[in-house]
């Protein structure tokens, strides 16, 4: 009968060509033909240097990321990202007046038209927090927006108010995510960290940021902290 202990070294090469992922996060398992038992494949080391600086694929129908990792136990997953269009982050700045964040729109197939684009700030608590953000198309495919901290205050009516980031860019057309995928970080969260602009008031100080999520999309945040 085979057991874990049976299986040693193991090479395993998926082409994303081959095996297209959806988008999530999949564990890795070694199926025993003669027992038809599957076994978790152990990993101490996920190699991901390949994937510095490397771009999303952008082939039709969607655009894609994989990347191998680590899980905190000790075994072996893909962290794969799948969608039919995406905005790359390139930079957040602060400034005196909020952030400005500068993007790429990555898209299969002929370019997509910015022309009537725009950023929507998608309230997760309630859609009257929704604000519009124009944008700027500073080449075919590339834009830049600013987030000022007044239109976050305007609508940060709880103590903890969330925002996602969605860039819109035709009545028919669906919001594309946006975010980094591309790179060799699976989490963003606690490597991408963006200071907090903090703004006094009579009771509180509002704490107001740009942030990833678990799957590294932008996202926006406004706490409110007692004095």
């Amino acid at each position: 009968m085979a057991t874990a202990t049976d299986i040693h070294d193991v090479t395993i090469t998926i082409h994303p060509d081959q095996y297209p992922l959806a988008e999530g996060r999949w564990d890795c398992y070694v199926l025993s033909r003669r027992t038809g038992h599957r076994h978790r494949l152990a990993c101490h080391l996920a190699e991901q240097t390949h994937a510095v600086h490397r771009l999303p694929r952008t082939v039709d129908p969607a655009v894609t990321a994989t990347l191998p990792y680590t899980t905190t136990d000790g075994y072996l997953a893909i962290r794969a990202w799948q969608r039919p269009s995406h905005a790359e982050v390139t930079s957040i700045r602060a400034s005196a007046t909020g952030y400005h964040v500068a993007a790429e729109l990555l898209a299969p197939g002929p370019g997509e038209d910015l022309q009537h684009a725009s950023v929507v700030a998608v309230s997760r608590q309630d859609e009257s927090k929704d604000f519009i953000l124009p944008i700027s198309q500073l080449a075919p495919a590339r834009f830049s927006f600013h987030i000022p901290y007044d239109a976050v205050l305007q609508r940060s009516r709880t103590e903890h108010d969330q925002w996602d980031l969605r860039l819109h860019h035709g009545p028919h057309a669906a919001p594309v995510p946006i975010g980094r995928i591309a790179g060799d970080i699976v989490d963003r969260r606690t490597t991408d960290l963006i200071p907090a602009h903090q703004v006094p008031a009579i009771s509180q100080t509002n704490c107001i940021k740009p942030y990833f999520t678990v799957n590294n999309d932008l996202a926006l945040s406004a706490r409110g902290i007692a004095e």
